[in-house]
């Protein structure tokens, strides 16, 4: 018997292109649709919290640059999320101001936003943030906190303060640390000799003792 195969045809000179298909990868990447960017929390005037709020605010407005083309619209979105406690009345007194201001036919002025900022920061912001740090820092204890928690309250704090020196870090950081931690620390052959060495040590004494803990 005579086994035959066919030949495949020859592939042709000039293939077609294929058809065109959208980009997805590349208009999903252009597109915030795929990734939506929380809103800013509503502010209510606390004492202290102002910075941080304005921040996320300014990291709202890059991410949504399309939306907020004027510097109208950011401050009348900010307005906006001012209720209750003490900015909510702050806010109602502003727009009131710039409704005030308008002459006939014309529109109400809200100012530019960097006006606007420094406008909340003299009102809610502390009189003298590094005092103010200084107290948390007085009050800032580990309690049922990982060693992990401590340490970034800590330096969050620590920064805030403006302190620089080593000797003084780890004095405050050794008083909020709990007992059993620190007694540890204390018995060391060699103290830590920076801030980083200190973090690490800690963190690192707490992981053994949980690990010790797990063949009890």
């Amino acid at each position: 018997m005579v086994i035959t195969y066919n030949k495949p045809p020859n592939p042709p000179e000039n293939p077609p292109e294929p058809p065109n298909r959208p980009n997805v990868m590349a208009e999903a990447n252009n597109d915030n649709r795929c990734f939506k960017l929380k809103m800013p929390a509503e502010f209510t005037g606390e004492r202290g919290s102002s910075k941080e709020w304005l921040q996320k605010c300014t990291l709202y407005f890059a991410f949504n640059r399309k939306q907020f083309t004027t510097e109208e619209k950011k401050v009348i979105f900010v307005l906006m999320l001012m209720t209750g406690g003490t900015a909510g009345p702050w806010a109602s007194d502003f727009i009131t101001q710039a409704q005030n201001q308008v002459q006939e036919g014309a529109q109400p002025n809200y100012g530019m936003w960097v006006q606007f900022q420094a406008s909340i920061k003299d009102s809610f912001e502390d009189v003298d943030e590094a005092a103010s740090a200084r107290v948390a820092l007085r009050n800032l204890v580990q309690g049922k906190k990982s060693v992990e928690e401590y340490i970034i309250d800590f330096k969050n704090i620590i920064i805030r303060c403006g302190i620089n020196q080593f000797d003084v870090i780890a004095d405050f950081f050794y008083q909020g640390l709990n007992k059993p931690l620190r007694d540890k620390m204390f018995r060391l052959a060699s103290m830590p000799e920076n801030a980083a060495a200190l973090y690490q040590m800690a963190a690192r004494l707490e992981q053994q003792w949980k690990i010790g803990q797990a063949y009890d």
